[in-house]
């Protein structure tokens, strides 16, 4: 219960217009008729019965290996929808005029005061034009012209832990070297010996991983420069200040570019 219970908290992230979703599931049962229960209710209730199963999401998300994404899952509820599509049922069957206008006003009133204001708060700042309309962080804008400029149609890269889980949003071109498996089983290892020791990853990306993941420079330069050769990795993506800036020299790799707080190192075609 308690993991459903946070990935809903996390989920509303203090929204509490989220109150509102029971009492338009009601109007909708009562007043929708059968249409309008086959799209909003018995989905839930076939949805309550398995991924919103206390009894069941921890398991299953355990078994399954979607803990990550299990958040995702929340976005079927669409409570705004309910909600607007709740307020017009409830007008239409409204007697007077008078009153057909009041259920949206009131609806907006309750929305307004539930709701988190997006233009002003404490936390907020004043409202201007936005050059970026995405709000893509500069330093993702300045990786990808490096991490392109060679014109590689689809680079493989590898990416530090913290932009390996956002930078494909904003750049789904580029192949990320570690994938969600990849990822889950590095999480199981603290160290380089562990995860030397585990089973289920192929040598070559052993050799690498030990060097990029765990800083292990035990691992000779050639054969790092071998490995990376035979998994097919075109960038490394690295901090600046990082130790590994002069392994990778010596490597033989080449100095692609640098950004605020990365610097990018391309691995050199076979002679």
């Amino acid at each position: 219960m308690g993991f459903v219970l946070s990935s809903f908290q996390n989920y509303i992230w203090g929204n509490r217009i989220w109150v509102l979703y029971p009492v338009a599931l009601v109007v909708i049962a009562v007043l929708g008729g059968r249409k309008a229960r086959q799209i909003f209710i018995w989905p839930l209730a076939a949805q309550l019965l398995t991924i919103f199963n206390p009894l069941l999401a921890g398991t299953l998300a355990g078994k399954l290996g979607f803990a990550s994404r299990y958040l995702r899952m929340f976005w079927m509820l669409e409570y705004y929808l309910v909600i607007g599509f709740a307020c017009v049922l409830a007008a239409k069957r409204m007697p007077q005029r008078i009153l057909k206008a009041a259920v949206p006003l009131l609806t907006a009133a309750a929305v307004l005061l539930l709701g988190t204001p997006v233009f002003y708060g404490k936390d907020t700042p004043s409202f201007v034009k936005a050059v970026n309309t995405q709000f893509t962080e500069n330093e993702y804008l300045a990786l990808g012209g490096i991490l392109h400029a060679d014109g590689i149609e689809r680079p493989r890269v590898l990416l530090p832990e913290h932009v390996l889980q956002t930078y494909r949003m904003y750049d789904p071109s580029v192949k990320s070297v570690v994938n969600r498996v990849i990822y889950q089983r590095l999480a199981k290892f603290p160290d380089a010996a562990s995860f030397d020791a585990g089973k289920n990853v192929k040598p070559y990306l052993k050799k690498v991983l030990r060097v990029y993941w765990y800083n292990d420079m035990t691992v000779t330069h050639e054969q790092f420069l071998k490995a990376s050769r035979k998994r097919k990795i075109d960038y490394y993506v690295i901090f600046r200040d990082s130790e590994l800036n002069g392994y990778f020299a010596l490597a033989g790799l080449v100095f692609s570019g640098e950004t605020g707080a990365y610097r990018v190192w391309r691995v050199p075609p076979a002679q």
